[in-house]
């Protein structure tokens, strides 16, 4: 039945086909694009609402739409879409997420002074919950969906034998859910967690206690046509930062979103009365009229990290925009001691799977190694432990036994460490600034300026001769910082290159890694912008440069040749992601804008972004006088080595088809490793079918093969990765493949285009080896290079430890030489 509540429903224009039909253009749209505001789609079958971990009975779907997390929040960057967690049904919004929202701080449009000039109270202050975000909406027929951010349902929808059972969860006499194992009732039988299911099995709990159903709660959500937004807190469940005791456990509802294209949410109160009618938690909520009075309450919490005597991350904060009704989120996270406590969670990850020589600390660095001190020997002396952390286990309990151990609190602790950074700093705290740009941003300008400025040293790629550039400026960066620099003093070195793609910062990373030297990394990002506008600025810095210019000249390479590059480099361009490796690295990233004449700018942001966050570095902010001469004094500069490189041969490493449509192939299966690929990040970004290696033997048809390609596209290619497009392949895919290491699709056939003028030559039919398509790695040390031998394996009957879906599809996919 639907359940009659104590306030009325909010209508919206937005709830009408039309409108929700153009938002599902839009996104359509989005996901056949590439790079910037592409959209991922993917179905999920959902839940069924028996109890079991199964399926719903007669298979139905939704549709899950992401984006890339690093596009939400830039002004130039339109997305079909802000919320996260978004799913579709039949060209409506079955499932409707926030809007991406920002801690205060990190955006233009969460920094105070805009806050106060843009965003009117009252202000609505909720208690930040320290658990897993879950969905809940429900279907005309009373079918309940529980939605995680970007997922819901079975991985594996195949095969029910050995899904785990609880009683039927609408039936009055179904067990406790105090007598359920939630880590083992929550588990495929491929061991992956699903948070989604594990709030079904919370939710029986709950609606138990009002004598309610699922379809109850399913039915009233279909009415309203919204979202229940809640947060999943059980640490018999999954731990994250904050304890929360057995009679804690349980869903806080924290919001009741309408399911409309535009972000429309309900008033906490109304949050609140939904939250008491269902039987939910719900979090705690203030008003405040005044932002005067919003900040002084949240300073004052920010100093002890607690609220009500309680330890707690932060809190959210709700508003108006100007004189709209939009609502307006932020938050207020607390950054210590949870930032400590989190950097201690990953360090002990990579203590239990790779040993403390691979654990790199480069915040709270003392206190740090400290608990790692404590930590290593009781984790070597007890497996089992270390295995329960890995698995989301016992956190808190090591973390405490620490805190016990040292008599002191996580609070003290971290400002003890700030205390000791003010007389460490000049010790031990060096900084490497690392760029991630490409040509004509001004990256270089910015750094020589900086380098008049405060005399940080300046490292620049182009004044090193030969090969293994990176690796050379690694080298001279870790000799400046462990035999000091006998006329400089500064702590801050720039290693002025590009950086501009995933593998390059990778290479360095490693390369400091090896030599064991551990400074703080910053990275200056050029990334803001649109890429035409990045492009055409590129091209007219550099044409404007002329001959000043290490290795691209104008006048002796020709503007065709000179364009070229430059379109090349800047398709390169792969943005900063602080949520993956290798970017997580990086302990602060400072965003400069990519436009004509913000040089300037963008040289005070680099000054006093670094003044605020290493004071030491920054001893004054300079004068405008100051500024001036630096600034002029770096557009002055001109090399004096040039790397101009004599006409060489290009020699692709190897050919390949870039493979198009892979996305929606593996959206539809229902492989748990998949699925933990996918969760872990280790998905690759774009897929290919390798046909020639240079790394195979010289006495075989491959070598062969390589050199006929090379013959035929060298006057096609350029540096870096270059898709000949109008060469089309057609690939024939029978099947997926994966053994608990590597995931990949197997490739019984490659069509060429045998009249193409281009390839006419070539004798595609010496492909006689086992061709695939990679997908993805548990793990990075895994290499990509292992698909082949385990699809040859199983083509040839030797399948132990594998398992495979039939697919039976062509894919498409157009000629790559990469070099």
């Amino acid at each position: 039945m639907t359940v009659k509540l104590p306030f009325s429903k909010i209508d919206s224009e937005e709830f009408a086909e039309a409108v929700q039909l153009e938002l599902l253009d839009r996104l359509e749209a989005a996901s056949q694009q590439t790079g910037k505001g592409k959209a991922r789609k993917r179905n999920y079958v959902i839940w069924s609402n028996s109890g079991k971990m199964e399926a719903d009975e007669q298979g139905r779907e939704i549709t899950g739409w992401k984006f890339n997390e690093w596009d939400y929040g830039k002004p130039k960057i339109v997305l079909a879409s802000q919320s996260r967690g978004l799913f579709t049904r039949d060209n409506k919004i079955v499932v409707r997420g926030y809007d991406k929202f920002f801690n205060i701080g990190e955006v233009a449009t969460t920094k105070w002074d805009w806050i106060e000039s843009n965003v009117r109270g009252p202000f609505e202050v909720t208690q930040k919950e320290n658990g897993c975000i879950l969905f809940f909406s429900g279907l005309e027929d009373g079918t309940l969906l529980v939605c995680s951010k970007h997922s819901t349902g079975p991985v594996n929808t195949g095969d029910k034998s050995e899904s785990p059972e609880v009683e039927p969860l609408d039936q009055a006499s179904s067990q406790d859910l105090s007598e359920v194992n939630m880590s083992s009732a929550s588990r495929d039988k491929g061991g992956s967690r699903s948070h989604s299911f594990a709030g079904l099995l919370h939710l029986k709990r709950h609606l138990k206690a009002k004598d309610l159903t699922l379809r109850d709660l399913a039915l009233t959500l279909h009415e309203l046509n919204a979202t229940a937004v809640a947060e999943l807190c059980d640490d018999e469940f999954e731990e994250h930062v904050l304890a929360y005791s057995a009679e804690e456990a349980g869903i806080y509802l924290h919001g009741l979103n309408l399911n409309t294209p535009t972000f429309s949410t309900y008033p906490s109160s109304r949050v609140r009365e939904f939250a008491e009618t269902f039987g939910l938690r719900h979090v705690k909520t203030l008003d405040f009229e005044s932002i005067s009075d919003l900040k002084k309450f949240l300073t004052l919490c920010d100093e002890t990290g607690q609220y009500e005597s309680k330890d707690i991350e932060g809190f959210v904060v709700r508003g108006k925009t100007g004189n709209s009704s939009s609502d307006f989120f932020f938050k207020y996270k607390f950054d210590e001691p949870y930032l400590m406590y989190r950097g201690w969670r990953e360090v002990t990850r990579k203590l239990i799977n790779k040993g403390r020589a691979e654990v790199h600390v480069t915040k709270h660095v003392h206190i740090t190694n400290q608990y790692l001190d404590f930590v290593e020997p009781i984790l070597a002396a007890d497996k089992a432990r270390a295995d329960k952390f890995l698995d989301g286990h016992g956190i808190i309990g090591l973390r405490d036994e620490f805190l016990h151990h040292l008599g002191k609190s996580g609070k003290e602790l971290s400002l003890q460490e700030d205390l000791g950074n003010l007389t460490l700093h000049d010790q031990v705290q060096h900084i490497v600034i690392l760029p991630i740009a490409t040509i004509g941003c001004g990256k270089t300008t910015v750094s020589l300026a900086l380098h008049s400025l405060f005399g940080w040293h300046h490292i620049q790629s182009d004044n090193i001769k030969g090969t293994g550039v990176g690796r050379k400026m690694v080298q001279e960066c870790c000799r400046i910082i462990r035999d000091g620099d006998k006329e400089k003093k500064s702590q801050v070195i720039i290693l002025d290159r590009n950086n501009s793609n995933l593998i390059e910062r990778k290479q360095l990373f490693d390369e400091f890694d090896r030599l064991k030297c551990n400074p703080i990394f910053v990275c200056m990002s050029f990334v803001d912008g649109d890429d035409q506008v990045r492009e055409k600025l590129a091209r007219d810095r550099v044409l404007k440069r002329g001959e000043n210019h290490q290795s691209i000249k104008v006048e002796t390479m020709g503007m065709t040749r000179v364009d070229q590059i430059m379109r090349d480099r800047c398709k390169k361009m792969q943005g900063v992601n602080k949520a993956k490796e290798p970017d997580s690295r990086f302990d602060l990233v400072i965003e400069c804008a990519v436009a004509a004449n913000v040089t300037w700018q963008n040289l005070e942001t680099v000054a006093k972004e670094m003044s605020k966050e290493y004071e030491w570095t920054v001893p004054k902010l300079p004068s405008r006088e100051e500024y001036e001469a630096a600034f002029a004094a770096a557009l002055n500069y001109a090399p004096t080595v040039s790397n101009l490189k004599k006409p060489q041969k290009l020699k692709p490493q190897y050919v390949a088809v870039a493979v198009c449509g892979v996305n929606e192939v593996l959206s539809k299966l229902g492989s748990p490793f998949l699925a933990q690929l996918t969760r872990d990040g280790r998905v690759q970004e774009e897929f290919h079918v390798t046909l020639a290696h240079v790394a195979e033997k010289k006495n075989n048809n491959y070598h062969k093969l390589l050199s006929e390609y090379v013959a035929k596209l060298l006057p096609h290619l350029e540096s870096g990765v270059n898709p000949i497009e109008k060469v089309k392949f057609q690939i024939h895919v029978p099947r997926a493949i994966w053994n608990g290491r590597v995931f990949a699709l197997e490739v019984d056939s490659v069509q060429g285009p045998q009249d193409e003028t281009l390839l006419a030559s070539i004798d595609h039919t010496s492909l006689d080896k086992f061709l695939h398509v990679t997908i993805g790695t548990a793990e990075e040390a895994i290499r990509p290079m292992e698909s082949g031998p385990m699809v040859q394996k199983w083509v040839e009957g030797e399948r132990e430890g594998m398992e495979a879906v039939d697919l039976d599809v062509t894919l498409h996919g157009h000629l790559s030489a990469f070099v």
